[in-house]
């Protein structure tokens, strides 16, 4: 029944994954990128999607001891969650700005990257 419930752990970790690539989550994709430099940006895209999920299944299988199905998927999906309270995801905000003085249009784009915290 363990391996059930590791397998469901999974699917509730690769569903949040799935939902979170939408999003600036980070993942770890910069420690990907330190371990196998020069590598194509897809690669890093694909392994941080089958690791992430993988790493959230061994950590909320082991922490949390899903005991049911229930718990099991719900202690997959809160993966993603669980790394944005952590703080691992970053927000990037452009703000273009268009100003006309005298005829003459300026137009400056500013980009603003936090971490949230």
């Amino acid at each position: 029944m363990d391996y059930i419930l590791l397998i469901v752990t999974f699917m509730g970790a690769l569903i949040s994954e799935l939902l979170s690539i939408y999003s600036d989550a980070v993942g770890c994709k910069s420690f990907l990128k330190k371990l196998f430099p020069d590598k194509a940006d897809h690669f890093y895209f694909i392994v941080d999607a089958l690791l992430m999920p993988f790493i959230g299944t061994m950590l909320a299988f082991f922490i949390m001891e899903p005991t049911s199905l229930k718990t099991a998927f719900c202690a997959g999906l809160t993966w993603c969650g669980t790394l944005q309270t952590l703080g691992l995801t970053i927000k990037s905000e452009t703000t273009t700005t268009v100003k006309d003085s005298g005829g003459k249009t300026t137009v400056s784009s500013t980009t603003k990257t936090t971490k949230k915290v």
